[in-house]
């Protein structure tokens, strides 16, 4: 049993607690799916949202995702999704947005393709992770939140912890300095 006080304590929070591992530049998406599998089975079906007493499509009130495939935003129908939880950067790091001026880029195929500069590393890591394990689809607040549209961003808001819920996995880059 692990004691909650002291030197040994300490030493292991300093060496242990909640660090992450370092991984080669190019993911293993098999042992990825491995690991979603290992899950399934373990735990069962105590994950799935008819498990967790959520109905299927609660959150679907107009939810946007990214389509990893065609590369653009659609609206939701129902759809098994990833999340994406990621340090964005300060406010004076100039990220891409879903808005009034790229909303018509952003919906249409290819809207995320690589001809685009200003798409961010991190969503186009986890674009490729959810193609790499099955998932098409991923919802990323910056791009699947209308960032002008003050309505759009007060109804997600309140339904943020049932798009997580939702999820069929949630992809965290838990440490960078901007998206």
């Amino acid at each position: 049993m692990l004691q909650t006080s002291g030197a040994d304590f300490e030493a292991f929070l300093s060496d242990n607690f909640l660090r992450g591992r370092r991984i080669d530049s190019i993911l293993d998406g098999q042992l990825v799916m491995t690991w979603i599998r290992d899950c399934d089975r373990l735990h069962g079906g105590c994950c799935s949202p008819g498990a967790r007493n959520l109905e299927k499509g609660s959150t679907r009130f107009g939810m946007k995702l990214i389509d990893a495939e065609d590369r653009c935003v659609v609206m939701d129908e129902g759809f098994t999704y990833a999340a994406l939880g990621y340090v964005r950067g300060g406010p004076e790091s100039t990220q891409l947005l879903l808005g009034e001026t790229t909303g018509k880029r952003l919906f249409e195929k290819g809207g995320f393709s690589d001809q685009y500069s200003n798409i961010p590393s991190t969503i186009k890591d986890a674009m490729e992770l959810c193609k790499l394990i099955g998932y098409r689809y991923l919802w990323v607040d910056t791009l699947c939140i209308c960032q002008d549209d003050s309505n759009d961003k007060a109804t997600h808001a309140a339904k943020i912890h049932r798009i997580f819920e939702q999820a069929a996995l949630t992809i965290v880059c838990a440490r960078g300095v901007d998206s």
